[in-house]
């Protein structure tokens, strides 16, 4: 059998998180406030409580714009996913470069990364981070800046995959 180079969840375009044990209800949620824009939107388990990632044909930021129309009682935190790879270094860096190119990012303006890592397949976050950090701002010439940044580079490692979020500074909730 030939294993996909992709992750099982290489097209989610949303994470939410929810409190253990009230997975049911933020998926009821999620499905009401995305229904309407696209039937085909499906919420899927991940094999940590609490971890939701959604599939939808909407863009990312349409996606988290129909989510934050509607008041939220379960659902805890929704990201914009805009990259899933596996879980390694080299293909976070790959993808957090392209990101990095396509959004325009350059001297003068300033980016952080931030990871969160749920299983083993990264080794620790803090590496990522600095990782990630150090090779985004020789490729760029942007400022590393962990107080104020312009730009988020959100790592969510789940598992053997990673989603890429890139977070505005207006966008931070």
């Amino acid at each position: 059998m030939k294993r996909s180079s992709k992750p099982i969840y290489f097209d989610v375009k949303l994470l939410a998180t929810t409190r253990q044990g009230k997975e049911d209800k933020a998926e009821i949620e999620l499905l009401d406030a995305l229904v309407r824009y696209d039937r085909s939107v499906e919420v899927l388990r991940t094999a940590y409580s609490g971890v939701l990632l959604i599939r939808t044909a909407l863009r990312p930021e349409d996606a988290l714009r129909a989510m934050k129309s509607m008041e939220m009682a379960y659902v805890e935190h929704i990201f914009p996913i805009h990259e899933v790879v596996v879980a390694d270094l080299k293909a976070l860096r790959e993808a957090c470069l392209k990101l990095a190119k396509e959004i325009g990012l350059r001297p003068g303006l300033k980016f952080a990364v931030r990871c969160r890592r749920r299983g083993r397949a990264i080794r620790s976050s803090v590496e990522v981070e600095r990782a990630l950090g150090q090779a985004i701002r020789e490729a760029t010439g942007a400022e590393v800046d962990l107080e104020e940044p312009d730009v988020v580079f959100r790592i969510e490692v789940i598992g053997d995959m990673a989603g890429i979020c890139l977070l505005w500074e207006s966008r931070h909730t």
